[in-house]
């Protein structure tokens, strides 16, 4: 028997500091492969607050100089709150979300100026 294939969604977008908002905005898609050619949606979050446990943070030093210019917390895990747009019987709909934790890590697999971001949170659909 097959077991059902779990997809995990990939977000690629630019984090960046707006006056007192530090805020995320790019596409998604339902894997990494929606980037090459597949369908992808609008999203966009706000911070809400940093978290307490920045223990999964291994952001390298050299893009934490980089985020400097922008505020000195900008790579820290933290709670954000907003939207992403799914495509539903031909039109998009946006979907809310509250209090989603991003995570900043390292992948080698990426390019040096680019880290990773892991999600956490629940909306309509689940986890």
């Amino acid at each position: 028997r097959l077991k059902p294939v779990r997809q995990r969604p990939a977000l690629r977008g630019v984090l960046k500091r707006f006056g007192g908002l530090v805020k995320w905005d790019g596409t998604w898609g339902l894997d990494d492969s929606a980037f090459d050619g597949g369908v992808v949606s609008a999203f966009s979050y706000t911070r809400s607050r940093i978290a307490e446990d920045q223990t999964s943070n291994n952001v390298p030093p050299t893009l934490l100089m980089e985020g400097q210019a922008e505020g000195s917390d900008l790579l820290k895990n933290a709670y954000f709150s907003g939207y992403f747009n799914i495509l539903f019987a031909g039109r998009n709909k946006k979907v809310p979300e509250k209090d989603v934790l991003f995570e900043f890590c390292v992948d080698p697999s990426l390019p040096d100026t680019t880290v990773k971001v892991q999600g956490s949170g629940t909306n309509q659909y689940g986890a």
